[in-house]
């Protein structure tokens, strides 16, 4: 190489990967409970890691603390990601049939938020099922976003169509 050349660069960018903070948040609720409704069991002295319901252990995998996900002070950036495991979630329930308000209200009218509170206060919902689910939509995202390359050096690498792989 000569002396001029810059060496290409060997990093590569991580990207946000849903799938990852979806199971991420399964095992969340799995060593620290799962509750429905409201954010988080919090009590008089609140634990570092409270029960939580499937949005708000979402939240937990992806902002890494149990802060309210509608506050302005987030990052825009944290928040987006967020939101796009939460929205990979709530498309999981809705196109799976799973998304069924116990509420009589047109589930196509609600936003990611309402989709996954609902189903996650159901009246008959359990942590079994919640966390079940969480692993299923982090499986269907993998299996329709995923796709297997070659590298250079001959090995696999696992990318996903957001990094811009065709």
């Amino acid at each position: 190489m000569h002396p001029t050349q810059k060496p290409a660069s060997t990093a590569v960018e991580e990207t946000f990967n849903p799938a990852q903070a979806l199971r991420g948040a399964a095992l969340y609720l799995e060593r620290h409970g799962w509750i429905p409704s409201d954010a988080y069991a919090w009590t008089a002295t609140p634990p570092a890691f409270p029960a939580a319901t499937a949005r708000d252990a979402i939240a937990y995998a992806v902002l890494g603390a149990p802060i309210d996900t509608t506050d302005d002070y987030l990052d825009r950036e944290a928040h987006g990601d967020f939101e796009y495991a939460l929205g990979v979630f709530a498309d999981f329930l809705y196109w799976t049939g799973n998304a069924v308000d116990h509420l009589d209200v047109d589930i196509a009218d609600l936003d990611i938020y309402d989709v996954a509170t609902r189903w996650n206060d159901a009246p008959d919902r359990t942590a079994e099922q919640v966390i079940t689910a969480l692993r299923d939509a982090a499986d269907d995202f993998d299996s329709a976003m995923a796709k297997v390359i070659p590298t250079p050096a001959g090995q696999w690498r696992l990318v996903w169509v957001a990094d811009g792989v065709a």
